[in-house]
């Protein structure tokens, strides 16, 4: 009876040592699988925070060679072919980011390069109204004072841009706070 018992306590000892070994092991898995899903995830929204930000670059790229190409006084016919490339790159953009679904239910960083996009465009839409004035210097008051117009509304149209850019910049860091994920500070 005692080798029966010594016996049975031994094959507890066993199967309990056993069941332990399992759920520990299994619990190192988890949290193995669970740090795993973890960087699977921020993967996931960091590729989509990439995504956005290469689809607005593009618009970015257009705008820049437009204003260079202004600023370096080339052929009124060139920046109006610069200006509108610009605008149809920027409704490009919006609309390819438009069509991006939202990150768990989260469009704020899609609205507010969206918004962004569309500062753009009529900011540029503006821009080649007033190229058009540049091809002839001699022209009524009335249209001198069109002109004036539409430069001051440029002007402020840049303050209002460098507004929004920023506070996409918060959106975006926002964003990154509220899915986990940490912004490189690219300058």
């Amino acid at each position: 009876m005692m080798k029966n018992l010594k016996l049975l306590i031994l094959l507890w000892f066993i199967l309990i040592s056993w069941f332990l070994s399992g759920c520990w092991n299994n619990s190192q898995s988890n949290e193995w699988n669970n740090t795993e899903n973890i960087d699977s995830q921020n993967d996931k929204v960091i590729d989509y925070n990439d995504s956005i930000i290469k689809i607005a670059y593009k618009c970015h790229e257009s705008a820049t060679i437009t204003r260079d190409s202004y600023d370096a006084k080339a052929e009124v016919k060139q920046i109006e072919t610069n200006t509108e490339n610009t605008i149809s790159q920027c409704q490009n953009s919006i609309e390819q980011i438009n069509n991006i679904w939202d990150r768990e239910w989260d469009a704020s960083l899609k609205d507010g390069i969206i918004s962004l996009l569309n500062l753009y465009v009529t900011y540029f839409t503006k821009f080649n109204k007033m190229v058009s004035y540049l091809e002839n210097e001699n022209y009524p008051k009335e249209d001198i004072e069109s002109y004036e117009e539409i430069v001051k509304e440029i002007k402020d149209m840049d303050d209002e841009i460098e507004v929004a850019n920023n506070n996409f910049i918060n959106i975006q860091e926002s964003f990154a706070r509220n899915h986990w994920f940490e912004l490189e500070n690219i300058e």
